[in-house]
């Protein structure tokens, strides 16, 4: 991937994550390989209980308050 950024909501006591990944260059991810993505990425804490990868060829400013510019420091 090239670059990533995620939205996540608080649900009680679960989160509701939606991550919108850019491909590197020239590279479309498989099914298989976005569920693996999402498999690994809910195992990571039990609070994870609905993840969404979604694929696009820019982040999307209007979905993700905050977003900076690539390369930006956080």
């Amino acid at each position: 991937m090239r670059e990533a950024a995620s939205r996540v909501r608080d649900e009680g006591h679960v989160f509701h994550i939606e991550s919108f990944v850019v491909p590197a260059d020239g590279t479309h991810p498989s099914l298989e390989a976005l569920e693996e993505a999402r498999k690994e990425c809910a195992a990571l804490d039990w609070k994870v209980q609905d993840l969404v990868i979604v694929p696009v060829a820019e982040l999307p400013g209007e979905f993700l308050p905050g977003l900076r510019p690539a390369g930006a420091e956080y």
